[in-house]
């Protein structure tokens, strides 16, 4: 067999397996334009509803005040644009920061809260339309991309903000990595996206993988677009960032902002292999049954529980290898999902563990923001499968049927956990509090400059520095 040939039975593996052309959108019109808008503000207005006891159109959530809106209110846009934050470049904070930093200072915390979740919502836009062609069954196509909105394992942390929007935008580079546009201008949107995430978050490194198999599968200048619009926006993070990442961005006494100063993080990456069980505890078992069910049952089962989950995980993979529709995609999410929890572990394990492994007989959402991405992999891994693998010798009827109950039961398990909210790490100090506070330290103080705090001790990191001229 020449070269030549085995590249193209390779190709031709990988355009069955793995990059299907996804069929044609239906036409534009101005009813399905409306259709789409009112999904877009009903998906955004969810998720502000979800953390309406914290506060989110009156509070800030820590980087969005003290480092996305003071970079911009401080620096050169280009200046603050390629400044790096905990060890790499995350330009689509900033590109939000510099227009909603010319608003009046009243409005930035519904500005910022609003722009989170509509990058949320556009991102479960993508993955309804990137995964057309490896999920072809609707039901469980939309229950992924309402998984994106609902997602059960996020904590107040991780929901209308800007900051952890993206770990969001990581799950849609995976699928847009996967898609076939039907059209060239498709494709260049494509790669817009993707070289946008690149430049954003780090951890498009972890899709390295998935972008060389669409390397090998160019056919034409759709996939050209996204290969190479991918490989710069990579190239620029690493670019900016090859030096420090893993850099904590750390404050004073090795405090992690945002939490007690007794709660201390250790300098140098730490491996614990307690992060092995606990992939199978928060991300299998939150994929699966979502917050509130999942850490239930880890209360009263304890390790039967996550041994229950870690087989299961198996067998997903490996039944999933016999059938050629998913023996690449479904062990390629779960591995790239495993990475990623692997490596955020190591990189930000706490003292004792506390961020990534639940103690017996505990449940909480800490480190929820780590949990997204490698959560909804698996998801769609178990989507991949359900819509492809199984249904061997069962009726059409049957199989539909099943996916459908699949899709409900996840669904229906992420609404167990639909409110995130608390007043502890957000939400305790209401924006005008704070600005009346800052107004009467210029006032009575006589400085040009206050520190405009985001939330009540101890959970008062991240200030905003502001001029008292902005104030007035």
């Amino acid at each position: 067999m020449t070269p030549r040939v085995a590249l193209e039975r390779t190709r031709s593996h990988l355009d069955d397996r793995l990059f299907a052309e996804a069929p044609a959108g239906p036409p534009i019109t101005v009813r399905h334009a409306l259709i789409w808008a009112m999904i877009a503000v009903a998906a955004t207005t969810i998720q502000l509803l979800r953390m309406w006891s914290s506060l989110p159109l009156e509070s800030l959530w820590a980087e969005d005040g003290g480092t996305w809106l003071a970079g911009a209110l401080a620096q050169d846009p280009l200046d603050a644009l390629t400044t790096t934050y905990n060890g790499y470049l995350q330009t689509l904070s900033r590109l939000v920061a510099e227009p909603v930093a010319a608003l009046p200072v009243e409005w930035y915390p519904a500005a910022m809260a609003i722009a989170g979740a509509a990058i949320v919502t556009g991102c479960a836009f993508v993955v309804w339309r990137a995964s057309a062609a490896q999920i072809e069954n609707a039901y469980l196509r939309g229950a992924l991309a309402a998984m994106v909105i609902l997602l059960a394992v996020v904590g107040t942390e991780t929901l209308a903000n800007v900051t952890n929007s993206i770990w969001f935008l990581l799950f849609a580079c995976f699928w847009t990595l996967l898609w076939r546009p039907a059209s060239l201008s498709t494709a260049i949107g494509a790669g817009l996206l993707v070289f946008l995430v690149a430049v954003t978050n780090v951890g498009v490194a972890f899709l390295l993988p998935l972008w060389l198999l669409r390397l090998v599968a160019i056919r034409d200048r759709r996939d050209l677009v996204v290969v190479v619009a991918f490989a710069i926006g990579l190239a620029v993070q690493l670019g900016f960032s090859w030096n420090e990442i893993g850099q904590r961005g750390l404050a004073g006494d090795d405090a992690t902002p945002g939490l007690p100063a007794g709660v201390p993080l250790s300098i140098e990456p730490y491996w614990d292999w307690d992060l092995v069980p606990a992939f199978a505890q928060r991300i299998v078992g939150g994929a699966v049954a979502g917050q509130a069910i999942n850490g239930y049952l880890w209360e009263q089962l304890g390790a039967a529980f996550v041994i229950a989950l870690g087989a299961g995980a198996l067998t997903l993979v490996g039944v999933a290898l016999a059938d050629r529709r998913t023996r690449i995609l479904v062990p390629l999410a779960v591995l790239i999902a495993l990475a990623l929890f692997l490596v955020s572990g190591y990189q930000r394990w706490g003292a004792g563990g506390f961020f990534f492994l639940w103690p017996e007989g505990e449940s909480n959402s800490n480190a929820a923001h780590y949990m997204v991405t490698p959560t909804l992999l698996v998801l769609s891994a178990l989507f991949v499968w359900l819509d492809a693998g199984i249904g061997r010798g069962a009726s059409a009827g049957r199989t539909g049927a099943l996916q459908a109950g699949v899709a409900v039961f996840v669904v229906g398990s992420a609404l167990a956990s639909f409110s995130v909210g608390e007043t502890t790490t957000r939400g305790s100090l209401p924006w005008s509090e704070a600005l009346a506070a800052g107004r009467a330290e210029c006032r009575d103080a006589g400085v040009t400059e206050v520190r405009i705090m985001l939330n009540k001790p101890p959970f008062d990191g991240f200030p905003l520095p502001i001029s008292c001229g902005e104030l007035e």
